[in-house]
């Protein structure tokens, strides 16, 4: 289990995620919400391909369409953040 305080783009929540391996990379599962995350592993020539997937039933109404709007676009760039870091640690 791991927990966590996220602050990003004006909103602020925990996370207590439950983490399990799954066909090759991990799965975590936000025991807050139902906010899912999958990180898989892939071979890819001298290296691996990492991939991460996440995935939540959003808020209704406009709240929830600003949601699906905006959340995405913020995910992929912190996702890309972490994945560079990830690049950068494997390879040094």
């Amino acid at each position: 289990m791991i927990g966590y305080h996220f602050a990003a783009g004006g909103r602020e929540r925990d996370y207590r995620l439950a983490i399990e391996e799954e066909g090759g990379g991990l799965l975590e599962r936000d025991q807050l919400s139902t906010f899912v995350s999958r990180w898989s592993v892939a071979p890819a020539g001298e290296g691996a391909q990492v991939t991460l997937e996440s995935s939540w039933q959003g808020a209704g109404g406009i709240g929830g369409m600003f949601e699906r709007t905006f959340a995405p676009m913020g995910l992929r760039r912190i996702y890309a953040q972490m994945l560079d870091k990830l690049a950068g640690a494997v390879s040094a």
